[in-house]
């Protein structure tokens, strides 16, 4: 980092991201990406501070972005909250890019004290569904973030043009900006054959094989795939599905997989280091989601080679129509089905497109997500710190 800094020089435009860290999803996935592909252009000075250490921080390390870890396990909010302050001063940083409600509203106020003078923050998607007290001091969180958007953004980038369309309801003209999500193909590194992957599962090489990948969250819509197993194991009773991935609703999802009696065709594989590794041993990748905004899952499906099929909801059409894929409406089951059903039989048979142009697709989408967000960041650093939005 000290080399890349010293041959960009005193001119070049100090940013720093802000996000949680602790998991390694859609959001982690495409700050991975995003930061790796500005790296290369020799304006930006980036550093990445993160409240956990994980595979994010050790990914970006790998890609030479400066990461400082201000582990909150450890030293409590307020002491993460000066040592934010302390390390957006010493840094001098000309531009925050924050990622999440608490990153975006803690970063607002210490990024002031720090001396920031101009902020962005990614929207990856929408609100997740909740009950009870959570959903009441989620919503107080979402009420406070969306002030902060307000006042205090000077950009906020939806990821797909469905999300632009609700952001732009809400906030001020001109504060929202329009730029995709993108995947560099050549980070996707697979390491192990299919027939590999499938016998650690304990999954025949010739059986037919559908999974999906992401947390496990209502708005995942995994409730509606595992209700489509039970369609398709009527008709391919040799039929596996893999749910890649962790989170809040696996007891409830291997309880409606017992009760739908196809527990002994489901495994619930958890978090997966080699996710591409088992993505690509599948011959289906299924997104049942009731919302999303562009997910990293999808496209990284599509580099691997794999027929998708996924519901029609949020930027998820905007991406599949080219990609080429199966799009249903969210909580059709019978849809679902013979969507799956068509999938499988298009990629046996050969007739499911060219990896090699799905991937050169992906990669430009990569390009134009870096090249648009470095220009953002231009354009805030160029301006006055006086002048106003």
């Amino acid at each position: 980092m000290a080399v890349r800094s010293a041959l960009r020089g005193r001119g070049a435009v100090r940013v720093a991201h802000l996000i949680e860290g602790d998991q390694w999803a859609g959001a982690e996935v495409q700050v991975a990406h995003l930061l790796a592909g500005l790296a290369d252009f020799g304006e930006l000075e980036l550093v990445a501070i993160l409240f956990a250490e994980g595979r994010l921080a050790q990914e970006l390390r790998r890609s030479g972005i400066s990461v400082s870890v201000l582990n909150e396990q450890d030293l409590g909010r307020l002491r993460v909250a000066w040592g934010l302050g302390q390390e957006l001063r010493r840094r001098a940083v000309d531009v925050l890019h924050t990622h999440g409600y608490k990153e975006s509203i803690l970063g607002a106020v210490m990024g002031r004290w720090a001396g920031v003078r101009r902020y962005v923050k990614t929207e990856h998607g929408r609100v997740e569904q909740s009950r009870g007290w959570v959903r009441t001091k989620m919503l107080f969180y979402r009420w406070l973030d969306h002030w902060v958007a307000r006042g205090a953004m000077d950009r906020v980038i939806a990821v797909s043009e469905d999300l632009y369309r609700h952001l732009t309801a809400s906030l001020p003209e001109g504060r929202v900006a329009l730029i995709r999500n993108g995947l560099d193909p050549r980070r996707i590194a697979v390491t192990a054959p299919p027939a590999e992957i499938r016998h650690q599962l304990g999954i025949g090489e010739h059986a037919p094989l559908f999974g999906s990948a992401g947390r496990l969250v209502p708005v995942k819509g995994l409730g509606y795939f595992l209700e489509a197993t039970r369609i398709l194991l009527d008709e391919l009773p040799e039929a596996r599905f893999l749910i890649i991935g962790d989170g809040p609703l696996r007891s409830d999802l291997e309880r409606q997989a017992r009760e739908l009696g196809v527990a002994q065709a489901v495994q619930f594989c958890g978090f997966r280091a080699d996710i591409a590794d088992v993505i690509n041993a599948l011959d289906v990748f299924v997104m049942p989601s009731i919302y999303e905004g562009l997910p990293m899952a999808l496209l990284e499906a599509s580099v691997l080679g794999k027929p998708i099929v996924a519901s029609a909801v949020g930027g998820i059409p905007e991406v599949l129509t080219s990609l080429q894929g199966w799009l249903v409406p969210p909580g059709d089951v019978p849809a679902l089905a013979r969507a799956c059903f068509s999938a499988l039989a298009s990629g046996r048979e050969g007739g499911w497109g060219t990896p090699a142009r799905r991937a050169n697709q992906v990669a430009q989408l990569a390009q134009t997500m870096c090249a648009e967000t470095c220009a953002l960041y231009r354009e805030l650093a160029g301006r006055n710190g006086d002048a106003g939005r």
